[in-house]
């Protein structure tokens, strides 16, 4: 927050710093010459304090010698009344014995009469000497010495006070037109100051903050004062901002023409790049609906194919195993055994049919994504495996409870089932096959695993093993078509997932794959991951 002072204009400012400087400077120099002037009166003080000694010397040592109580009483009035002495006390330092106490005395005094004395001897008088003694700035104590003719002789001893009354009215008196005279130069000054200020300064910022209140971006006038200002501020600071202050608007109304013209520019290039974005989007969605309409075709090309090859193949089929059951006993073992092939061959030629037919319906119904549990889903898959798992005698298990996804139960079967299947069936000789499922969740949603102790897949063939048609071993070694790990892979990308594999050759394999957490947007996702 600006602070009240910073608020204001700087002749505001100005005034108001220099009248507090004027105000520190007159209390500073009154308080110097208050102290000098005390300092100088009372040595003047002292000085007449001896002074009025040795006029009253010889009138005191006469009274005393003749023990002259009036004359005695009259001489210390007399003292007292000069205006320098505020109290006389004369006494005998020998025996203590007091004379006389003479003190200026405020009270009883007529208006515009000298202020009165008070004289005494007794206990009262003496308790006021002590008092003024107390207060006194000034004071000087002599002997009495009466002269005779055979010699000299100190008859008692005299005590002279200045007190503070007396420096105020002297300091007073001679100080009060020195100051006086002091705080008008003062004054004086700080008024001239101020007018050359507001010459020197105030006016030429006023004039130049008019001429920049003036100023537009779209103009390239420069900043220029009257000729009065300009030699008040020649070969100052103020001329030096002044030229500052064009060069910067010279430089401001450079790079804004060169901003205009490169605004113009990207105008123009935006303006094409749009044409030329929307042409190509045009062009893109038209692509994306031929790219559609092809895939549907062939998703369906495929499925009818499938389907209207599995009728004939089943003819073949039926007819070969007819003609070996009738014409056994007239073939020779050569012959048996191509029959053999020409039925196994139609066995996989079946098998392949039926996997192409199951790649083809994969993800057509990824609209209807539901809650679906993993648990059950994993359930299922081992009922269908059933046969399989107890010929192999094959341990599988789930380290945990799997969670709950949205997707297409029939699929997510297919998924399971597909995994432990191969894990089965490409097992290590004479070792119990384990299968180990378990998951965690991750910013995407949930992964999860299927490890198996198997043969395992070299590391670098990890890649290729999900192709559609890919194989790692020959029909001799492990039967297979070489499409359950692209229907996988179709699978998890229709739910909006991905999946891969971490094996080395004879060590196992664990297949990965993750499946987004149950949410209203994952049909939309697997939608778009499906084209």
């Amino acid at each position: 927050m600006t602070p009240p002072f910073l608020q204001h204009s700087i002749a505001t400012r100005l005034f108001r710093t220099s009248f507090a400087l004027y105000v520190v400077a007159a209390v500073v120099l009154t308080g110097l010459l208050v102290v000098g002037e005390f300092l100088s009166t009372r040595a003047t003080l002292q000085r007449e304090l001896t002074t009025d000694q040795r006029a009253f010397d010889t009138a005191l040592a006469g009274a005393l010698w003749a023990m002259e109580t009036d004359k005695l009483d009259s001489i210390v009035a007399g003292m007292v009344a000069i205006p320098e002495i505020a109290g006389v006390r004369v006494f005998d330092p020998a025996t203590g014995h007091l004379f006389v106490i003479a003190l200026k005395s405020p009270e009883g005094a007529p208006e515009g009469e000298p202020r009165g004395v008070s004289i005494g001897r007794d206990e009262a008088q003496q308790q006021r000497w002590a008092a003024a003694a107390g207060q006194a700035v000034a004071d000087h104590a002599f002997d009495i010495v009466y002269r005779h003719a055979t010699g000299t002789m100190s008859v008692g001893r005299a005590e002279l006070l200045s007190g503070r009354q007396q420096l105020i009215d002297r300091i007073w008196g001679q100080s009060a037109l020195i100051i006086a005279v002091a705080l008008f130069k003062e004054a004086i000054l700080w008024a001239i100051f101020l007018a050359v200020s507001h010459r020197m300064l105030v006016r030429p910022l006023s004039e130049l903050i008019r001429a920049l209140d003036g100023a537009h971006p779209a103009e390239t006038r420069r900043i220029t004062l009257t000729p009065s200002a300009e030699s008040m501020i020649a070969g100052t600071e103020l001329m030096l901002l002044r030229d500052s202050l064009n060069s910067l608007s010279d430089r401001v109304h450079e790079h804004r023409a060169q901003l205009l013209a490169l605004n113009q520019e990207l105008e123009s290039q935006v303006a094409e790049r749009t044409l030329a974005l929307e042409e190509a989007n045009l062009a893109l969605t038209g692509q994306a609906a031929r790219l559609a309409a092809t895939n549907a075709e062939l998703e369906q090309f495929a499925y009818v194919a499938s389907h209207d090859l599995k009728q004939p193949l089943r003819m073949v089929s039926s007819y070969v195993t007819l003609l070996e059951r009738q014409a056994r006993d007239r073939l020779k073992g050569d012959e048996l055994e191509f029959i053999a092939f020409a039925r196994d061959g139609a066995s996989r030629m079946d098998r392949l049919i039926t996997d192409l037919l199951e790649y083809s319906r994969t993800g057509r119904n990824a609209d209807q994504f539901q809650p679906v549990a993993l648990d059950s889903v994993l359930a299922e898959a081992l009922h269908n495996l059933k046969v399989p798992v107890e010929e192999a005698a094959a341990e599988v298990e789930a380290a945990q409870s799997l969670p709950t996804v949205r997707g297409n139960r029939g699929e997510l079967v297919r998924l399971f089932q597909n995994l432990i299947g191969n894990a089965i069936q490409y097992r290590t000789a004479d070792v119990r096959p384990h299968i180990r499922i378990s998951c965690h969740a991750d910013q995407a949603g949930w992964v999860v695993s299927v490890r198996d102790n198997g043969i395992g897949i070299p590391a670098e063939q990890c890649e290729r093993v999900f192709g559609i048609f890919q194989r790692l071993h020959t029909r001799a070694q492990y039967e297979g078509t070489g499409i359950g790990l692209a229907i996988c892979k179709k699978i998890v990308e229709v739910h909006g997932g991905r999946i891969w594999v971490e094996s080395e050759s004879g060590e196992g394999a664990t297949f990965f794959f993750t499946l987004p957490a149950a949410g209203p947007d994952i049909a939309g996702r697997s939608a778009s991951a499906s084209s």
